[in-house]
């Protein structure tokens, strides 16, 4: 897998995600992707499906911003507060300083003029004429025939996530206390700095071993251990009830059949 220092290693990127409030792990995979702009609608509806939650919110750095996957989480209810990378360009003149007119469709620059849309197969927004007039030209681009705006497909998604994320800075901030910490536990306090096995499916089994014994230290330390027990013991009483139904309902299925031979669940 490719390194942050440009080269490679024999490493994965393992995925988790974690709740806030008993800073129990919830959902793991394991990549051998080193970006995680793939990763967060994947991470997000297991997360939704383990906690068996109709909503869900979930807070991401910027290594996961991409408009599909936020697109993604909103089709399934999640609210994504994700970090969205730096913009480049001078103060006043950002992409972000353009104003959208969805119903006729064009942007209005820092000056008030109108980038109509010009391109027809992509969403590009540009006014050469105007442009070349424009006193603060020189501030705003360096490019000779003027400012051009693309436009992705999915920007709503994108301009709804940044909206959110400015809403929501004190939430956000609370990503690193949440996540951070289980890997730094489970690598220092645990000792597992590196792993053993290699493939994703070998990793990705002993990366669910890992943060079991996370998960299981921590509830020890949220719950008295009289209450675990009593907790286990009321979930094996379940389990044997259901086994008992499904046992006597193919013993009938068999029987109304005039099947003959040892019930095969004895």
């Amino acid at each position: 897998m490719k390194t942050s220092n440009n080269g490679t290693d024999i490493s994965h990127n393992v995925q988790i995600s974690v709740d806030n409030k008993a800073d129990l792990v919830v959902a793991i995979d394991v990549t051998s992707n080193p970006a995680d702009q793939g990763q967060l609608s994947n991470m997000a509806i297991k997360s939704k499906e383990e906690l068996k939650v109709a909503e869900l919110t979930v807070l991401a750095d910027k290594g996961y911003w991409n408009g599909e996957e936020l697109k993604k989480c909103e089709e399934n209810n999640i609210t994504t507060i994700v970090s969205s990378p730096e913009e480049h360009g001078t103060i006043g003149y950002k992409k972000s300083d353009f104003k959208y007119n969805k119903e006729k469709d064009y942007y209005v620059c820092p000056m008030g003029k109108i980038l109509p849309r010009t391109g027809n197969k992509e969403k590009r927004y540009k006014n050469t004429k105007v442009c070349k007039e424009c006193p603060n030209r020189n501030k705003c681009t360096k490019n000779k025939t003027g400012k051009s705006l693309v436009v992705g497909q999915n920007e709503e998604y994108l301009e709804r996530a940044k909206q959110r994320q400015k809403e929501n800075m004190e939430l956000y901030k609370q990503r690193q206390m949440i996540v951070e910490h289980v890997f730094g536990t489970i690598k220092r306090n645990l000792g597992y700095t590196y792993l053993l096995l290699r493939g994703n499916e070998k990793v990705k089994g002993e990366s669910f071993m890992h943060f079991l014994i996370y998960n299981i230290k921590r509830v020890c330390n949220i719950k008295k251990t009289k209450d675990i027990i009593e907790a286990i013991k009321a979930k094996e009483k379940e389990k044997t009830a259901k086994n008992i139904v499904v046992k006597i309902f193919f013993s009938n299925f068999f029987e109304e059949r005039g099947a003959v031979g040892s019930d095969p669940y004895n």
